[in-house]
């Protein structure tokens, strides 16, 4: 049962995206999608790893402007019911890579799908 929930949300999330895609982004998604691209560098810079959240990093005021953006319930809500839960999983993957320095199956393939969702333009 588990699995039919999963398989029926995500197509629902690939139908969805995939009419998105062809839209210019709001600019709640034009922040969200900007914050995502900058979570993936930030887990590929070395000083990120050292420094991680704190100010003196590289991620400084990425973590605010996220909790700014995940703190939007109605608008946050509906770019998940759009794209999925990217936005949640770009912080864990960043932080994975940040604590455990690269991703094990389960965090690869959010980071795959993370980078592969049809987006709009922005």
């Amino acid at each position: 049962m588990k699995l039919i929930l999963i398989l029926v949300a995500a197509l629902t999330i690939l139908t969805t995206s995939s009419a998105l895609a062809a839209k210019k982004c709001t600019p709640f998604e034009t922040q969200a999608f900007k914050l995502i691209d900058e979570a993936g560098h930030l887990s590929k810079n070395p000083r990120f790893i050292e420094y991680g959240w704190s100010a003196n990093g590289p991620a400084n005021g990425w973590i605010d402007r996220w909790h700014k953006i995940r703190d939007n319930k109605l608008l946050a809500e509906n770019f998940t019911a759009d794209y999925g839960p990217i936005l949640i999983w770009a912080f864990q993957v960043t932080d994975e890579y940040r604590t455990a320095g690269q991703l094990d199956s389960f965090w690869s393939e959010n980071e795959s799908f993370i980078q592969n969702v049809k987006r709009c333009k922005y």
